[in-house]
């Protein structure tokens, strides 16, 4: 493979496989420190999602070296596949969760799409 495709598949896979686990380990390292921070652990994860996927759109749209071959298609269903299973599993604090959460994600899907 050349270098242009062998990076557009390592920035993909960085982006959808890597945000989880490095959001699950941060999440599991402050969740150690201190307990309370469970209620913020489903933030963090789809805030990060967010960040991310805004900043691989924007190397898109600039054409940075290697993200010139991604399709924009791809990355509309990044927050919805990362938000809909921790919003059914790792909901801790429901009114947290009801108020913040849910509308931080519908909103960043919105703008996203």
């Amino acid at each position: 493979m050349n270098y242009d495709t062998s990076f557009n598949e390592q920035a993909l896979f960085i982006m959808h496989s890597g945000s989880v686990s490095v959001n699950l380990i941060v999440v599991c390292i402050l969740i150690k420190i201190k307990l309370r921070l469970v209620d913020f652990a489903l933030v963090c994860i789809i805030g990060v999602r967010c960040i991310e996927t805004f900043l691989v759109l924007h190397l898109i749209e600039i054409n940075a070296p290697g993200f010139d071959l991604i399709d924009k298609k791809e990355l509309s269903d990044s927050i919805p596949f990362i938000a809909s299973p921790g919003m059914i599993l790792a909901i801790c604090n429901y009114k947290f969760d009801l108020l913040f959460t849910t509308p931080m994600t519908f909103l960043c899907t919105i703008l996203s799409i």
